[in-house]
């Protein structure tokens, strides 16, 4: 969902990609932007200059470095699960926050239509980035569980 989101950003808003295709834009950015969470979360995701790991660097074994780092954190909270997250970090730190919900809603102006084929190869570009998400719901799953929170649909 995340690389679709940065695409539609492009498109939207980014005059150098007005004029491209969904596939195109894709095409020119999918370096920068495949399996970027465990880009983020790889030990070795940051070079001495503070540079992401190289898209093509990212491997099955920095898959597994971001999942042991993704394991060892405080908290793990599910953006499109935001309300029961911070329910689950109250619950944690035996606190309330000051917390009022918003309501906004981030609504994409005009969503792109996206081929199969192209959702397949996003897919299949991502595939670390998507086992490490599935691992951050069923933690976090896990905590709401343990923490006597109802699980959100």
């Amino acid at each position: 969902a995340r690389a679709i989101s940065n695409l539609n950003h492009f498109k939207q808003n980014n005059h150098l990609f007005r004029d491209l295709t969904i596939e195109e834009i894709y095409d020119y950015v999918k370096a920068s932007m495949n399996n970027m969470q465990v880009r983020f979360l790889c030990p070795r995701g940051f070079e001495e200059n503070l540079s992401l790991l190289p898209s093509q660097s990212v491997s099955e074994q920095s898959f597994y470095d971001a999942k042991e780092n993704l394991l060892s954190c405080f908290l793990v909270g599910i953006s499109e699960h935001f309300d029961t997250s911070i329910a689950l970090l109250e619950k944690k730190w035996n606190t309330r926050l000051a917390y009022k919900r918003d309501t906004r809603q981030n609504v994409t102006k005009q969503k792109a239509d996206l081929s199969s084929e192209l959702i397949e190869k996003i897919k299949a570009d991502n595939r670390y980035d998507i086992q490490l998400y599935t691992t951050a719901r069923e933690l976090f799953f896990s905590e709401c569980d343990k923490y006597d929170l109802p699980r959100p649909e």
